[in-house]
């Protein structure tokens, strides 16, 4: 896929598999936004760079792949179901709003960066935390 000069794109959903780095033609870093076509998709590709991955929309993104982007990962709204323990980037943020949630599905996930927000975080396997986090909803699965 190319981004051509864009710094900011948006897409209905994202599925399948295969690479995607997160910047555009220049290099420059990427704020993906996903999501807005309220389906449920699996994405089992790979998402590498320096750029930056939000949903929106109602429905669910699960995330199975092995990821390496750095620009950290945003619940504005919908549920990210984490299904591999790196899924998410070790020590990239992880924020979540009030109309996001995030399931962590994937046993022994560890974190060592920034979690923050106030949407429901659910674990269905051990948690493991080293780095800040700023979190004030309890853990369903705490």
């Amino acid at each position: 896929m190319n981004f051509g000069s864009n710094t900011a794109v948006l897409l209905g959903s994202l599925q399948g598999s295969g690479g995607l780095p997160l910047a555009n033609t220049a290099g420059l870093a990427l704020a993906l936004t996903v999501g807005n076509n309220n389906t449920n998709t699996t994405f089992s590709g790979a998402l590498s760079g320096s750029g930056s991955v939000t949903l929106a929309g109602s429905g669910t993104w699960t995330l199975t792949g092995s990821n390496s982007y750095t620009g950290g990962t945003s619940i504005a709204s919908g549920l990210l179901a984490v299904e591999n323990t790196a899924t998410l980037p070790s020590g990239s943020l992880l924020s979540i709003g009030p109309s996001g949630a995030v399931v962590l599905g994937a046993s022994g996930y560890a974190e060592a960066g920034l979690i923050s927000g106030g949407g429901p975080l659910a674990d269905s396997a051990p948690l493991a935390f080293s780095g800040r986090s700023v979190h004030d909803q309890a853990s369903p699965g705490a």
